[in-house]
């Protein structure tokens, strides 16, 4: 198609299903490929850079009949606009059409494709099916279509769905392709779930790649108990939909092998893709849920598989609104929320800017009921983890990611509720911040400046950085779960008001099943240059469940209290072992009464003979670069047997039998300075590498 606006009314293949508002244009021939992006001159859409010929291929294949590749030869110079402003008065109103595109025809073999085109000016307000989908509707009267259509180098602006979604897609095997989806609106619909305002993903294997999402949002209304999710995307699985070869309700556990469907269904892939200014109440830039029952019961089956690759996220925001007195109200994952009760997967990936806030921008309470009580609920300012009720084993794994600048009232940038277990590897957490804004609440519990691990987790962070996060208390982490730390580095947190300026512990808990393994642990950490307010500038240790602290340094960390509480401070020794490890001041910290706990059993810090509180002889702390020298005192003294295995597998090898490759990625217990002895590994997070 040449440039110029296409209106719905106009399309050859409209449906009228009496009114005018059903005009759309409709795909029945799942054969059909149409293309868009010419100025008229051209007499083919592909070119050969060699000799060939291009026909049947696509951009990047080779040339029939000679050498060369494919090239695009459509300029994409000026836009051809396929329009539900049936009225031609150029606003987004009730006079426009329902849907822009309609795909109700399908063919597993076959994917029709729409490529090079802007869809505006949807107004999907109808009752269902006609409140979604405005720009794009992807689905029959089954709400199911094997298959699925290819949307490429499209734009899908300027649509509304009372409902769910500018593209809403029920397909199998939909693939999205270098597409922009802005400035789309859903909600506003009294007692509806207002889902996806750029697109929803309902049926399973969906592949997003090379997209933008900006500035969609989702809008809940005041005092109504149902919530706004998912500003750019929205990712469930639909209970009622059957496929040839099996059904969705077999899907109870994830049988890849059910009826022959297999990954057919369930696996979601969002890649290269970006995700900004998105607003909604709960996964600003994405929301992925589980499947309640027909009934909105808290019963649920495990929503979706999703994998994040290569995507970053900034400036995506969740927002506050009143609701009845007594409502339970979880707002948050202004990134994304995660709820699948699945696995997920996120890779290579950037949180930055992203913020979870209150009812009046910043204002972090609820001022509907006297006194102000503290909206505690505002949680993960990047990405908030949740296991539906009734589920477990689920996993997550984050790599290699960055959470910088994130904001929420708990968990800065990332906040996790169980029972799930959770490997988050080489990442840096930078300047991420958990704050009630709005002075006067009360009950709040603004914590964990880059992390919050509530109940039931086991939460592993291996070769991640803390940088300059903050919060009232646990400055980077709070913990009430059971939480492992392997080869950080943690420098320059604060906790503004509260214990705990790198890491809090406050679990009172046992580990029962599937809590294990138990206790927490801080292994090979270098902690320093961190701050608490009150007590425990490095680790503050209030509760009462074990923790094991090796192989670790802990230096130049400052607290209100005594010197005892500027590196490390415990309520009760019972329960702690702290070995092998380098304490500024340590003797005096076990010693602080002024008798060897030895003897009397009444200091705080348990003594151990293989700790130091010689200075660790970093390369430079100054200009932040915490390698040990080669004349440091932590080299070669640390315990072999307390080195961890590398069970998150952080180098990618599959062997989660070896130690742990150190935060630059090199080995671990190598032989240091002095030749001829036996290698043994290092105090903190770098490994001296002779």
């Amino acid at each position: 198609m040449t440039p110029g606006i296409l209106e719905a009314s106009q399309f050859p293949f409209q449906v009228d299903l009496f009114s005018v508002r059903a005009a759309t244009f409709n795909i029945s021939n799942p054969a059909v490929r149409i293309y868009g992006g010419f100025n008229g001159g051209e007499t083919a859409r592909l070119t050969c850079s060699g000799s060939g010929s291009c026909t049947a291929q696509e951009p990047g294949d080779d040339c029939v009949g000679g050498t060369g590749t494919c090239v695009e030869n459509r300029p994409f110079a000026s836009p051809a606009i396929l329009s539900g402003d049936i009225d031609n008065d150029n606003t987004l109103d009730t006079d426009n059409a329902y849907h822009v595109v309609t795909y109700d025809t399908y063919d597993a073999s076959n994917h029709p494709v729409l490529d090079g085109f802007t869809v505006e000016y949807g107004y999907a307000n109808g009752s269902n099916p006609d409140n979604q989908g405005a720009a794009v509707q992807i689905r029959d009267n089954s709400r199911c279509i094997p298959g699925g259509p290819i949307l490429r180098n499209c734009i899908f602006e300027d649509n509304y769905s009372s409902g769910h979604a500018a593209v809403n897609d029920h397909a199998v095997t939909t693939e999205i392709h270098d597409c922009t989806f802005r400035y789309n609106l859903a909600g506003t619909a009294a007692s509806t779930e207002s889902r996806g305002a750029g697109l929803l993903v309902e049926v399973g294997n969906t592949k997003v790649t090379n997209c933008m999402f900006d500035s969609n949002t989702v809008v809940a209304l005041e005092n109504d108990d149902h919530f706004g999710e998912g500003g750019g995307v929205w990712v469930g699985l639909n209970r009622d939909c059957t496929v040839a070869g099996g059904s969705y309700d077999c899907q109870q556990g994830f049988d890849e092998d059910c009826d022959g469907v297999g990954e057919a269904i369930g696996v979601v892939e969002i890649k290269n893709s970006e995700f900004c200014n998105n607003e909604a109440e709960r996964g600003g830039g994405i929301y992925i849920d589980a499947e309640e029952n027909n009934d909105h019961e808290p019963e649920y089956r495990p929503g979706p598989k999703v994998r994040v690759i290569d995507c970053s996220f900034y400036n995506n925001v969740t927002y506050g609104r009143y609701l009845p007195p007594g409502l339970p109200y979880v707002r948050g994952g202004a990134g994304i929320w995660n709820e699948s009760g699945q696995a997920f997967n996120v890779s290579n990936s950037s949180f930055v800017g992203n913020e979870a806030y209150g009812v009046d921008g910043h204002d972090e309470c609820e001022q509907n009921e006297e006194p102000k009580r503290s909206n505690e609920i505002q949680y993960g300012g990047a990405i908030y983890n949740i296991v539906p009720s009734g589920m477990s084993g689920t996993t997550v794994d984050i790599d290699n990611c960055l959470f910088r600048e994130n904001k929420a009232a708990a968990g800065g940038a990332i906040y996790n509720l169980g029972p799930l277990v959770a490997c988050i590897t080489n990442c840096d957490f930078e300047s991420n911040v958990a704050k009630h804004w709005h002075e006067g609440c009360v009950g709040n519990l603004s914590a964990g400046g880059a992390s919050f691990d509530a109940e039931d987790t086991v939460m592993s962070y291996v070769n991640c950085r803390f940088l300059d996060n903050s919060a009232d208390r646990g400055g980077a982490i709070w913990q009430i779960s059971v939480t492992h730390l392997e080869n950080g580095l943690l420098v320059g947190n604060l906790a503004t008001t509260g214990n705990g300026g790198a890491v809090l512990f406050e679990s009172n808990k046992s580990c029962p099943p599937p809590m294990t393994p138990c206790p927490s642990t801080v292994t090979n950490c270098t902690i320093v240059g961190n701050d608490a307010d009150d007590k425990g500038g490095g680790i503050a240790r209030l509760g009462t469940q074990s923790l094991n602290v090796f192989n670790t340094i802990l230096w130049g960390n400052t607290a209100a209290g005594s010197v005892v509480d500027d590196q490390l401070h415990i309520t009760s020794s019972n329960g702690v072992s702290l070995t092998y490890s380098a304490i500024e001041d340590y003797w005096s910290e076990c010693e602080f009464w002024g008798w060897g706990c030895a003897l009397w059993f009444i200091c705080t810090v348990p003594c151990d003979e293989h700790n130091l509180e010689d200075d660790p002889g970093f390369v430079s702390a100054a200009g932040g670069d915490f390698h040990l020298g080669s004349t440091s005192p932590c080299i070669d003294v640390g315990s072999n047997a307390d080195a961890p295995l590398d069970t998150c597998d952080v180098n990618g090898d599959e062997n989660t039998s070896e130690s742990t490759p150190d935060l630059d990625l090199a080995a671990r217990i190598v032989d240091g300075p002095d030749p001829g002895s036996t290698p043994t590994v290092d105090m903190g997070c770098y490994e001296y590498q002779p």
